[in-house]
């Protein structure tokens, strides 16, 4: 319940050097550090520049949510003015503690359509095909609620729950509208193959929970206090620890990652590798790093005067992120977490019971299912759509579009006039066609980065934004037809091309981020056309014992919540890894 002391070493007393230094301890981070530490013999370096944070606000899914919690475990970037939106600039949010996204996220646990995967391998990236992903799945899981079997894994260390019934008395009307318009409900969204595939479906949640109700962050699954405590000899886990660069032995034939630079009060610390240097910093910082030490775009480095020692276009570039644009309507105000705020005892009774008996309101997820639904089939609903053999679809043929649904308004909307709960759709665009930038401001580690997501930039995300608004439309139509009490409350006020325009890009929209950042060192080879970072084993192209593994690395973005491919990501790079160095 309480705050405890967690095995961290200071700054101070690191060690000179060690055999694979992990910069981050994000999702993928601590996914790696449990990995590579399983031998005793083997010396491994976790550096976070958050802090753990980990009591019982970080633990408990209502106060860890980023909308609702203390914002002690999250850092708000800014973009720069978007040029397809008004000039509007957009909250860029990412975890800042040990965990990372996870401790803050919704939770939910997706893995992803098999023909993306599939798509990488056909592009070239060797062992990234779905079949080869997905015992990495299986291995990390372990699932409360369903056998173990080809999908599942139940002995992993990160808990997988879906609840059997719902809270939100919404999410059964949300499913009985989704089949009345031909999108079937999908009681597995992560259960996948040839044989078990739907090219669109209302999907039941599945979240990272613990058996005790508790957020199942990669902090609390793979790096346990009785873990770090356990291995704290050869496991070192530095906090408040920030990377500045790499040091890079520019003295052979090719270039070698050897050491980093940590910022300190004296001055910047250098700690070596004797292995490899892993970053796992995330979509922004891995970039970062890497550009600060002369890793990056040619031009972009000299005009920074940062000595190039690989030229890289593609690092920091081809940023992605799923784009949602919501509405918001009236409903009963109790379906809503609003009534809370109008019945504090309520609230104040539910914390009670969750201190007394890890119960009530504080444990619960906010989204429990997801509506997945192909553009192409908008305005064409109900009238039966066919999800017959899917073997043979294409990636354009799949889910572009998914809703998930909160029983809130907003965030910062505050309360109804009229005592109503609310009801969020916040529907996003699966497969973005715009891609943005991560730049560095100047050669100084503290400036804050340019990150240009270029949101709506192509023509066919500007067309797909407008048939998600009219999907929307469309879906709570059906729930008011079904006889559930649902009115407009924050809405295109008609549907024409110019009102829907205004709606999802004028100066007060509130359109958003869904926090899904990725593919800034993406997995591809290094060529003019590709620009790749990474080849398929994660290494970074023209350097010696560096390697990048968290969701940069994705070739493209896949169309879910991608937490559970970023661990897979690590799963995988820590198997590699011990494989080159013996340790298997």
């Amino acid at each position: 319940m309480w705050v405890y002391s967690y095995p961290e070493v200071s700054l101070a007393d690191l060690d000179e050097t060690y055999d694979f230094i992990i910069v981050g301890g994000g999702t993928s981070g601590c996914v790696l550090a449990n990995r590579l530490s399983q031998d005793a013999n083997v010396t491994v370096l976790l550096l976070e520049k958050g802090k753990v944070s980990n009591d019982w606000k970080a633990r408990t899914p209502l106060t860890s949510f980023h909308f609702i919690s203390d914002g002690s475990r999250s850092e708000v970037l800014q973009s720069v003015p978007q040029k397809h939106l008004s000039g509007r600039k957009i909250d860029l949010i990412v975890g800042s503690s040990l965990g990372g996204t996870s401790k803050i996220n919704g939770m939910v646990y997706t893995r992803g359509f098999p023909q993306e995967f599939d798509a990488w391998s056909k592009e070239g990236r060797k062992g990234w095909g779905y079949n080869d992903l997905l015992p990495y799945f299986v291995k990390s899981e372990g699932n409360l609620t369903q056998d173990a079997s080809k999908y599942h894994g139940k002995q992993g260390e990160w808990s997988v729950r879906a609840k059997q019934t719902f809270v939100w008395r919404n999410s059964s009307c949300i499913i009985q509208a989704s089949e009345a318009l031909g999108i079937p409900y999908i009681d597995d969204i992560n259960a996948l193959d040839e044989s078990r595939l739907f090219q669109q479906g209302c999907a039941k949640i599945h979240h990272n929970m613990h058996q005790n109700g508790e957020r199942a962050s990669t902090l609390s699954a793979f790096l346990p206090l009785e873990l770090a405590q356990s291995r704290r000899n050869h496991l070192h886990i530095c906090t408040n620890a920030v990377v500045d660069k790499l040091f890079i032995n520019t003295e052979g034939d090719t270039p070698r990652a050897t050491g980093i630079y940590v910022r300190s009060s004296e001055g910047p610390n250098l700690i070596r590798a004797r292995k490899e240097i892993i970053l796992s910093a995330g979509a922004f910082a891995s970039p970062r790093i890497l550009m600060l030490s002369g890793i990056g775009p040619e031009g972009h480095l000299k005009e920074h005067d940062i000595t190039v020692i690989k030229n890289l276009p593609g690092v920091g570039s081809h940023l992605q992120d799923h784009f949602s644009i919501p509405t918001e309507y009236n409903i009963p105000l109790e379906d809503s977490i609003l009534k809370y705020q109008y019945r504090p005892w309520l609230l104040l009774l539910d914390l009670i019971y969750y201190f007394l008996f890890g119960t009530g309101f504080f444990l619960l997820p906010f989204m429990e299912v997801g509506v997945f639904a192909q553009s192409g089939s908008v305005g064409k609903l109900e009238n039966g759509i066919s999800n017959g053999s899917l073997k043979d679809t294409s990636i354009e043929e799949l889910a572009d579009i998914e809703v998930v649904v909160f029983p809130s308004g907003r965030p910062g909307g505050g309360k109804s006039k009229n005592q109503s709960g609310k009801l969020c759709f916040y529907p996003a665009l699966l497969r973005p066609t715009s891609k943005g930038t991560v730049r560095l401001s100047s050669s100084n580690p503290s400036d804050p980065l340019i990150i240009d997501p270029n949101y709506m930039s192509t023509a066919k995300d500007r067309a797909l934004a407008r048939k998600i608004l009219r999907f929307s439309h469309t879906l709570k139509e059906k729930m008011s037809s079904l006889g559930y009490h649902i009115t407009d409350s924050n809405t295109p006020v008609s549907y024409d091309d110019k009102t829907l325009d205004e709606f999802a890009f004028g100066g007060n929209s509130w359109t958003s981020s869904t926090w899904h950042f990725t593919s800034t060192c993406r997995m591809a080879p290094d060529n003019a056309e590709e620009q790749g970072v990474v080849d398929d084993e994660l290494k970074v192209h023209g350097i010696e014992g560096l390697r990048v593994a968290d969701a940069s690395i994705f070739p493209s973005i896949i169309s879910v919540h991608p937490a559970a491919a970023a661990v897979v990501v690590a799963e995988k790079c820590a198997d590699m890894c011990r494989k080159e160095y013996g340790l298997i």
